[in-house]
């Protein structure tokens, strides 16, 4: 095998790695700053590195396949099988984080449309700041 491709196969991972990780940090710092504007971009960073995980198996099984032609056989098996844990892990955060993303949309547009009926976990929904007299100000029976 050339020696450029064998240079090729051994930065790809890393290469890949960090670009992911630019983007994963470029949203942790946007949003630690307030940015509300980045949070559409969580979602396809999980499928970008599900995605990073998928191309380093590839390269794992081309690997296999050839024999390795130069590049050691027993990482490049290690990475085919960190690959696959890796990928499951993800992929079961992507689904929950998902179920989660779209209960919390059932909810907001439940509480929203009125179908809640001013009930809130069982108890009727309380007046304006908490007061039972809907003024803001306690009661004297409350106090």
């Amino acid at each position: 095998m050339r020696p450029s491709l064998l240079c090729f196969l051994a930065y790809y991972s890393a290469a890949l790695n960090s670009f992911i990780h630019v983007v994963m940090y470029g949203y942790y710092f946007f949003s630690s700053l307030g940015v509300k504007q980045v949070v559409f971009i969580k979602r396809y960073i999980t499928l970008m590195q599900m995605t990073q995980f998928i191309t380093m198996m590839l390269q794992a099984s081309y690997g296999l396949y050839t024999g390795g032609n130069g590049y050691p056989v027993l990482p490049t098996r290690i990475l085919f099988f960190y690959m696959i844990t890796l990928l499951a892990l993800f992929l079961n955060f992507f689904i929950q984080d998902s179920v989660r993303t779209k209960e919390k949309k059932a909810a907001l547009k439940t509480h929203t449309n009125g179908s809640s009926h001013g009930v809130t976990n069982g108890a009727p929904a309380s007046p304006t700041n908490g007061s039972a007299n809907g003024t803001g100000k306690k009661s004297k029976k409350e106090q």
